[in-house]
């Protein structure tokens, strides 16, 4: 029978909240935004109930219909990018930094077009 490797525990680091506060608030900001990429109906700010799931790397909107495919929009926390890709092969995308909410929502729309142009 084989066993699984143990990997030694590495405790997390000290992350305090003062620290991170101004990138909880664009991280659970920017969340919103790519929920409400989901609904098939015109964005409400009541509409929160949009889940995003958990995948190897971060968080996927999991597939979204368009036209006769589907497209999805990775969080990829471990190299810091967001990432568009269709059910085509198409993939566009951009490195998270620090910005506002705007930019994050224009950089996504921006780069949500590329690859949706492409699917013509």
């Amino acid at each position: 029978m084989n066993k699984s490797p143990i990997i030694p525990y590495e405790p997390w680091p000290a992350l305090p909240y003062e620290d991170f506060k101004p990138t909880a608030y664009l991280l659970q900001r920017a969340l919103q935004v790519l929920g409400k990429l989901k609904l098939a109906t015109p964005f409400e700010p009541h509409w929160s109930n949009v889940a995003l799931w958990i995948n190897s790397t971060g968080l996927t909107t999991g597939p979204i219909p368009y036209g006769a495919g589907t497209y999805t929009i990775d969080v990829d926390i471990l190299s810091h990018e967001i990432i568009c890709k269709t059910s085509w092969g198409k993939m566009s995308g951009f490195e998270i930094s620090p910005c506002s909410v705007a930019e994050f929502a224009h950089m996504l729309f921006d780069s949500k077009r590329k690859i949706n142009y492409t699917l013509h």
